[in-house]
């Protein structure tokens, strides 16, 4: 179980770590006016969160099949998650506030 649980949160660290680097190209895209490679970077970003949400319930249900003892690495995943999740919606905004001033 600890093996399962260990291999979950690398799923979501990774993950969550190539959401991060697909939002800063995103943003460098954005910057530059590129405005069709912003939103394809933005787009492998949210496929990125999605599979890593995905690790994240795999994790709960098997919590409902037996107690699942948290580790640290499971914490770090959780917390990588989530501020990669709040950069990816910051991100997103700013750059429609950048292309709007744009036009």
């Amino acid at each position: 179980m600890k093996e399962d649980l260990n291999n979950i949160a690398m799923s979501i660290i990774l993950n969550a770590g190539d959401a991060r680097q697909l939002i800063n190209e995103g943003l460098d895209f954005a910057e530059n006016g590129n405005i069709e490679s912003s939103k394809n970077s933005f787009l492998k970003a949210d496929e990125k969160l999605v599979e890593a949400h995905r690790s994240q319930t795999k994790m709960m249900s098997l919590d409902f099949e037996e107690e699942v003892e948290l580790n640290v690495l499971f914490v770090h995943a959780m917390d990588t998650l989530m501020t990669i999740k709040m950069l990816y919606d910051i991100s997103l905004r700013l750059t429609k506030i950048i292309l709007k001033e744009e036009k």
